[in-house]
């Protein structure tokens, strides 16, 4: 059975692009394009990875859907990356101190695909 990983991002073309790049790799990928679709489409989809998005509806939407996640049992655990095009450069204290409250990775876009195979790889034990 191959790992399945849940896209939750507001860019159609970064999800298309992502997509294509794991299914090649031989998995299973569904999209979401808002938080709230995130929440729904985890708890029908049951994915092994997360790839979430900063800035959806809201500048916090990402760390807020990733909140929500943590606390559902049925995710708690379950990897995160994280992936913004925002200038990560002026937030990274910010950003690690989220990144321990349950964010496996976080990086900005655009990210290579050898890089975000490598980490998705790492996170699901491949």
């Amino acid at each position: 059975m191959s790992k399945r990983i849940l896209i939750i991002d507001d860019d159609k073309d970064f999800r298309f692009s992502t997509r294509m790049i794991l299914e090649n790799e031989g998995f299973e990928v569904e999209e979401a394009v808002s938080g709230e679709e995130g929440l729904k489409k985890a708890e029908e989809f049951k994915p092994d990875l997360f790839i979430v998005d900063l800035m959806m509806e809201t500048w916090s939407a990402g760390f807020d859907l990733i909140n929500k996640l943590r606390d559902n049992e049925n995710f708690k655990n379950t990897p995160m990356i994280m992936l913004s095009s925002v200038d990560l450069q002026s937030q990274y204290d910010f950003l690690e101190v989220e990144a321990a409250k349950g964010i496996n990775i976080v990086e900005k876009k655009p990210l290579a695909p050898d890089a975000l195979l490598k980490y998705i790889k790492a996170l699901l034990k491949l």
